[in-house]
This record gives structure tokens, C-alpha cells and sequence, in this order.
């Protein structure tokens, strides 16, 4: 797997969800992924599928189109020599579920009831609709109530159709947290963040909304620049559900 150009986000938005989505596109088709992580080294992801045996009229794959297999199939061996045959060696480890355990699912996720997010309104901000879509259904499981906005410019928009303004119209919903993406296009979240704090200074909004910036560009320099901004938390991506609860339950305790 490879990263996109370092500008692609400046047009097309930022990303750094690819973990849950190719997970969910996984095991959509009954497969499984994982990934084997090492410090200074990198990651490789693997992963293997379900499919029904086609009719290949002779047509004879190339090996790399078959190195990746159930652990099982692993012990076939070239002749009597006992080594793996050519078109195995690139998979010297199996594929098992516990290689998925990075990108499971929280316990608070799968008893809602139990979990102090349970009934709290989350806005999402993020321009692209599969994270968008991915991180809406974690905090569903959540127990959490959300809504979405696709950049800035239409996170204010719904910000000002909360109860937290002043002119709130009488079907206006309740709203807690903002989650924002930095990186989108016709507003981004640091401009964004900024106006929200404009219209609490201003007395258009009741209180202060906690916003957490969700960012895979978190150096120092940049952090502080989102703090400036008026963003409360920022988190990195790629990111894990359980540090995501942490970092909401961080900004619900200060209220």
C-alpha cells in the first residue's frame, strides 16, 4: 500500500481511515485482514477473501496473483524437499483473526448501555464520504446521536441549526461535540473552528462547544496552530475507536 502525493488533501481532502474501511470491505465479502507492524520499519497489510471458482479456459495466473493464502494451505511443499514451493514463499505467515485486534471493535461499543458516551449529539465534519461514513457508524455503536457536515462552510450551517444559537428555530437538535476534519475544501476545519468561536464571543452561540480536530498532519507547529484556532483536542489519524472515546470523554468532563 502507498500514500497519495502529500498535496493530494489540499484538493481533495484529508484522509487516514484506510485501516477501518478496508476492514469493513473485507469482511463484507467474508474474508479477513490483518497486519504486521514494526517500529522504524513500516506496516504490511494482507488479507484474504471468499470467492466462488471461475472458469479460467486454461488461463494460467500469474504466482503473484496466488502467494496470498489461508495458513493451511501454507504446508504444501515443492517435491520432497520439504521448502515451500515458489508460489508460497512470499506468505510465510498465516492469516488469523488475531491480527484484526488493532482495528476491533471497543467493549463500550458492543454494550452501548454501559458506555459514558451513550445519548451525547456529534456533529462529524469530513469531506470524504467513506470516513465520513465509517467513523458515523463507530459512534452510533457508541450509543452516540450523530450528524454530518462534508466541509466548514456547512458545519456552521449546522451548527447554527443547533439549540446551542441564540435564534434557533423550535425543531433545532442538541449538540455536543464537533468532530473536525482540518484538510477540506471550500472551508477548512481550522477556519472552520475559528468562526465557531467568533459567534460564542459574539453571544450568538449558548456556552463554548468542545470541537476535536481529527488530522493526520499533528506536529507541534501545526497542533498549536489548531489550538489558536480554537480547537480543543486533536487527533491523530489513523486513529483506534478507543482513542477516540478517550479523547471525547476527555472534552464532556471539562463541560
Amino acid at each position: 500500500m502507498s500514500h497519495a502525493s502529500p498535496r493530494t488533501h489540499i484538493q481533495y481532502g484529508d484522509s487516514g481511515l484506510g485501516p477501518f474501511i478496508s476492514r469493513d470491505l473485507v469482511q463484507f465479502q467474508s474474508g479477513e485482514i490483518g497486519v504486521l507492524s514494526e517500529a522504524g520499519e513500516g506496516c504490511t497489510f494482507f488479507f484474504y477473501i471468499k470467492v466462488t471458482r471461475g472458469n479460467p479456459q486454461g488461463t494460467e495466473l500469474p504466482i503473484y496473483a496466488r502467494t496470498i493464502v489461508p495458513g493451511n494451505l501454507m504446508r504444501r511443499t515443492s517435491g520432497s524437499s520439504g521448502r515451500l514451493s515458489p508460489s508460497l514463499a512470499a506468505a510465510e505467515k498465516p492469516v488469523g483473526s488475531g491480527l484484526t485486534s488493532g482495528i476491533s471493535t471497543p467493549k463500550c461499543a458492543r454494550t452501548p448501555e454501559t458506555c459514558r458516551l451513550r445519548g451525547y449529539n456529534i456533529l462529524v465534519v469530513e469531506d470524504n464520504l467513506v470516513n465520513q461514513n465509517v467513523v458515523r457508524k463507530q459512534l452510533q455503536k457508541l450509543g452516540c446521536e450523530t450528524y454530518v457536515a462534508n466541509h466548514g462552510l456547512e458545519a456552521l450551517e449546522k451548527v447554527m441549526q443547533s439549540k446551542l444559537y441564540m435564534k434557533a428555530v423550535s425543531d433545532a437538535y442538541d449538540l455536543s461535540v464537533v468532530l473536525m476534519d482540518v484538510e477540506m475544501p471550500v472551508m477548512d476545519g481550522l477556519k472552520a473552528a475559528g468562526e465557531i468561536r467568533k459567534l460564542e464571543a459574539e453571544g450568538s452561540l449558548v456556552g463554548r462547544i468542545p470541537i476535536i480536530a481529527i488530522t493526520a498532519n499533528a506536529r507541534p507547529e501545526q497542533i498549536k496552530q489548531m489550538k489558536e484556532a480554537g480547537i480543543d483536542e486533536v487527533l491523530n489519524k489513523p486513529f483506534r475507536v478507543p482513542e477516540l472515546v478517550n479523547k471525547l470523554e476527555q472534552v464532556l468532563e471539562r463541560g
